[in-house]
């Protein structure tokens, strides 16, 4: 949708080099910045130009304005709080002059991480008690 070129000034949001590298393979053509609670570096390729910035979604390191585009797929969700979805919000419209921002529908029949069944239609506890019963990922 955007057409990224050696020009655009990119952030992803919480990202994963490997969402880029198995997109774009080796043909990653336009500076990639990518900010996370976790360290990306244990992904880092050579010859892919992408830099790693540790941060939190919720209050950016970055002045207003620095990037052409903030990406985030599939971060808002995990914001445990409305407010918290709010601040990632605001300070991916100050940052960038557009958005590509995605969210899992709640009214999907499955949930896209783990492939649940309505599980976004569980209350919240039984929710949580499901989860700390599958096996997750760590930062």
């Amino acid at each position: 949708m955007f057409h990224p070129t050696e020009e655009t000034r990119l952030l992803d949001i919480d990202g994963a080099p490997n969402t880029w590298l198995e997109e774009l393979q080796d043909d990653l053509r336009f500076p990639l910045m990518l900010v996370n609670l976790c360290s990306p570096d244990p992904y880092a390729r050579a010859g892919i130009r992408f830099t790693p910035v540790y941060g939190d979604a919720t209050n950016l390191p970055f002045p207003d304005a620095i990037f052409n585009i903030a990406f985030s797929n599939s971060v808002m969700e995990h914001m445990t709080t409305l407010e918290r979805q709010q601040a990632v919000a605001t300070e991916a419209l100050r940052i960038a002059k557009n958005l590509w921002i995605q969210t899992p529908a709640p009214s999907l029949p499955l949930e896209p991480h783990f492939f649940a069944p309505s599980f976004s239609f569980f209350p919240g506890v039984c929710r949580s008690a499901w989860l700390l019963l599958l096996p997750c990922g760590a930062c």
